[in-house]
């Protein structure tokens, strides 16, 4: 029995280390992007690569532009992948990215995490290293926020009303469930299936089924990446058609 007034130590339940991160990136005629994302997640994965070994997978998906010859090029002589597809959905690609990353993957699979993001996307150069921290924290998965990029895409209106919109709470946490900023350990991204093969709303469908099943799950505002404002939805009912309801909602202000 402790002495009175002793500190007692807080035993946290064991937590697998991390030691390989799998970055999925699907990709549809993104050629004026998916450089700069890939040297984006290539940064950050260099400021944990005295931690974990890591591998991105780039799926171009229907792409009838240089998008994988570019990712190609940005990703040669090294362990990364670049996969051609004709999937047609983003939930299917994202599906694809996983299973080629594990395929290839001789680590123990809950010793793996797998982050996702999209290739009209930037991830800081800490991006990587907060993955990792929320999984030594205990989290199963972790869900980021998202910025838009100050680029032609967008204006001063539409981040008004964008920065109206996007709710975070007073401690960090917030609802949002965006493919282009979750991670998630791979046993679990397993254990619930993974991501489905859908066009629209697979990240909602991997959270919901995670959180169903019981897997530990967080969000934190200090996870963030920059996306794209545009308008042209490469999914049905995704990001950019958020930003046209945001957009188109200026009138009824």
């Amino acid at each position: 029995m402790p002495k009175p007034n002793q500190k007692t130590k807080l035993v946290l339940p064991f937590v697998d280390r991390i030691e390989h991160v799998i970055v999925v990136v699907p990709a549809r005629n993104e050629h004026q992007r998916i450089e700069q994302t890939l040297r984006s997640i290539r940064t950050s994965a260099s400021q944990v690569a005295d931690r974990v070994s890591c591998s991105i997978v780039v799926v171009a998906d229907c792409c009838t532009d240089s998008t994988a010859a570019r990712a190609k090029l940005q990703l040669a002589n090294s362990s990364h992948i670049v996969v051609e597809a004709s999937i047609g959905t983003a939930g299917g690609a994202r599906r694809v990215g996983a299973r080629v990353g594990l395929a290839c993957d001789r680590h123990r699979i809950n010793q793996t995490w797998i982050a996702s993001t999209d290739a009209d996307t930037v991830v800081p150069k800490n991006w990587l290293t907060r993955h990792l921290a929320a999984a030594e924290s205990g989290l199963d998965a972790i869900a980021g926020i998202v910025s838009l990029a100050d680029d032609e895409d967008l204006d001063e209106r539409l981040k008004a009303r964008f920065d109206s919109y996007y709710k975070i709470n007073a401690d960090g946490t917030h609802s949002h469930v965006h493919g282009a900023n979750m991670g998630v350990r791979a046993n679990a991204y397993a254990s619930v299936g993974g991501w489905p093969a859908i066009a629209t709303g697979e990240d909602h469908y991997l959270w919901s089924k995670l959180c169903g099943d019981g897997w530990r799950v967080g969000s934190s505002a200090k996870l963030t990446v920059t996306t794209s404002a545009r308008r042209e939805a490469r999914a049905p009912a995704g990001f950019a058609a958020d930003m046209v309801a945001l957009d188109e909602s200026r009138g009824a202000a």
